[in-house]
Order: structure tokens, then sequence, then C-alpha cells
């Protein structure tokens, strides 16, 4: 195997080194940092799937004006918090358009939008990560991460899983919430 010497992020004197079950729930009970409770939550990754014009992404607008502007959003109480989009799917003047609907007016200098298309590459996620960190970014929407990857099978749960992966451990250097859109399949299966 070609594997790297020291693994990334790893903190511990020892890249190997298991808790003990007693030592681990010892540890104080670490609360969930919800933005919207039940659904997205701070340093994970949400998936929202369904099939092509469903409404994932009309409901992830609403949702960013929500967060954006600190109202409940289907009932619940959210936190409030600054959103990074990437609309990654839709021509920019369609996105243009669904966020002056919303009332783009409320939105300044609590949305920022990147257009696509956005390469998935070590730089990029890197200077993602800077960027929110910097602008203190709570929510990132991605629309859609299947354009995103640009993977050459998505049924190949190997390249999902590797690809998957390297976005993962980015969402977790962020400690923002990430919602990734994603399509179903178009026809049916088992």
């Amino acid at each position: 195997l070609n594997l790297p010497d020291k693994p990334k992020g790893r903190d511990r004197a020892s890249a190997f080194s298991p808790l003990d079950i007693s030592d681990l729930l010892r540890e104080p009970i670490e609360e969930t940092p919800w933005v919207v409770p039940g659904y997205l939550a701070r340093g994970t990754l949400t998936l929202l799937a369904g099939p092509p014009k469903s409404g994932k992404s009309t409901l992830a607008y609403h949702l960013i004006k929500s967060i954006a502007n600190g109202e409940n959003f289907l009932g619940c109480a959210i936190t409030k918090g600054k959103v990074l989009l990437l609309g990654l799917e839709e021509h920019r003047r369609d996105i243009t358009t669904r966020l002056r609907y919303l009332g783009s007016e409320e939105l300044n200098g609590k949305v920022k939008v990147e257009f696509g298309p956005l390469p998935f590459t070590e730089r990029v996620l890197k200077e993602m990560v800077s960027h929110i960190k910097a602008e203190e970014i709570d929510v990132v929407v991605v629309d859609t991460v299947h354009v995103w990857w640009g993977l050459d099978d998505e049924n190949s749960a190997g390249e999902v899983l590797r690809i998957g992966g390297i976005l993962l451990n980015t969402v977790r250097q962020t400690q923002a919430a990430w919602l990734c859109l994603a399509h179903t399949r178009k026809s049916g299966g088992e």
C-alpha cells in the first residue's frame, strides 16, 4: 500500500492508540451544536437527496434566508449565522433570481455566493477552509455535490467514499454545518 507515514489530523502521540470505553465515558458529554435542531449541526455534513426538480434547491434557499436572518424554519428555532452558497449547478442568472425573490437586501453581508464551475482540488479546499474560518461562516450549502465532485462513475462506491472522505475532512476543519444537495437516480431501482 502507498500510505503516508504520518496520518493527517491526528493530535495524539501515537497514530494508533485506542481509548478504553471507561476513559471515553468519563469525558464530559458534548452537546451537539445544532443550527437546525435534529438536521444540521456544526462540523457535520448533511446530505439532502431527492429526484431532480423535487424542490431541494428551493428548500435550501429558504433555509439560507432563515439562517441569515435568524428566523424560524419549518417551525424550528434555528441559530442565526453567515452562509456560503456554492451555486455549482444552476446558471448564475437563476441563482440571482432566487436570491432576489427571497429579499436579497436582507441578506447583504450575511450570504456569500461562489458560482460554478469550482474545481474539487486540494488547493480550492484549503482556500475554502481559510475563507470559512476568516469570514466566520456558519453554514455552507453545496448545490449540488455531484456537479462539484465531477466523478466519472457516481455508482463506484470506492470513488464516492474516497472523494467523500476528503470532503468530510474539510467539513471538520471548518467547523461549519455543511448541507450538500444531491440527486437520486432518475429511474427506479431496487
